[in-house]
């Protein structure tokens, strides 16, 4: 079977980015995200970098 986002959406969990209870934290789980999925997901990365504020 293919690997698809729809596969992956489970384990991708973007919850640590977005529930972060500071922007600071909330940086760090971004890389640890990207250091694990930015590679296959960089348009899921590069969103979240752009929209950062």
């Amino acid at each position: 079977m293919r690997d698809t986002y729809a596969n992956d959406k489970e384990k991708l969990n973007l919850k640590p980015i977005y529930k972060a209870v500071t922007e600071e934290a909330a940086l760090v789980e971004l890389e640890r995200f990207e250091e694990v999925w930015g590679s296959r997901y960089p348009l899921i990365v590069r969103s979240w970098r752009n929209n950062w504020n």
